[in-house]
């Protein structure tokens, strides 16, 4: 089957980020086109579905470092095509599959590309497209969770407080998550949200039919699928 005038594109893009990529050894995010969700990019979410009552924020950036000493410094700068499950990888690169799940104890960062939502989810308009596949290195996407760990693991939003009887339990607060997007497209999603939260087993059941979850577990260091 003859590439589509949308694979054709990607691939110029792709031969030009090839192309600058060795211009400029060794290879930087600060040569990727700019990111389609500025300024809102990390976008924060104050919702439920996304945590859990056990969720520490700690743990999200135990997650993220030990996701570079895991990624970044095994690939270093080192291009991948991330691709949606049932994508056809296109260019050169080595591929990685997701959607990937790095956990530690009560947080999962998660590598998912865009395309897999209702943008309307994510607080996006309706017509937002995202390609099912798109170029980064491991260190572009570590580059991006810290933003949103930085961004939004910081903010505290009320919990309604709860009325038994005569009792009022005071009002509590729960960490904000929230994700980001990196790649040439910015069609990669880098994710925070609570393990086994409804978010993460949202993301389970929708991808089960199409394929494979590359999970690891970050708690021990090493590879396990939940």
């Amino acid at each position: 089957m003859a590439p589509t005038a949308e694979q054709d594109g990607f691939i110029v893009l792709a031969v030009l980020w090839a192309i600058l990529a060795l211009w400029s050894n060794p290879v930087s995010s600060a040569i990727l086109p700019p990111n389609p969700l500025p300024p809102s990019n990390p976008r924060c979410v104050d919702n439920p579905s996304w945590s859990t009552p056990i969720f520490l924020p700690k743990n999200c950036y135990t997650a993220l470092a030990r996701f570079s000493s895991q990624e970044v410094e095994k690939h270093n700068t080192r291009p991948f095509e991330f691709i949606a499950p049932r994508t056809r990888p296109l260019t050169p690169f080595d591929s990685a599959a997701t959607p990937r799940k790095y956990f530690y104890e009560t947080c999962t960062l998660a590598i998912v590309m865009l395309d897999f939502f209702d943008p309307r989810d994510l607080g996006l308009e309706s017509w937002t497209t995202f390609s099912p596949r798109d170029i980064a290195t491991f260190a572009d996407v570590a580059a991006v969770a810290l933003r949103v760990a930085n961004a939004c693991l910081s903010k505290y939003s009320p919990t309604p407080s709860t009325v038994t009887g005569d009792n009022i339990m005071p009002v509590g607060f729960r960490s904000d998550l929230g994700f980001g997007s990196a790649g040439l497209t910015g069609s990669i999603g880098v994710f925070f949200f609570a393990t086994d939260s409804k978010m993460e087993q949202k993301l389970r059941a929708g991808i089960s039919s199409h394929g494979v979850v590359q999970a690891f577990n970050l708690s021990t260091e090493a590879d396990g699928v939940r």
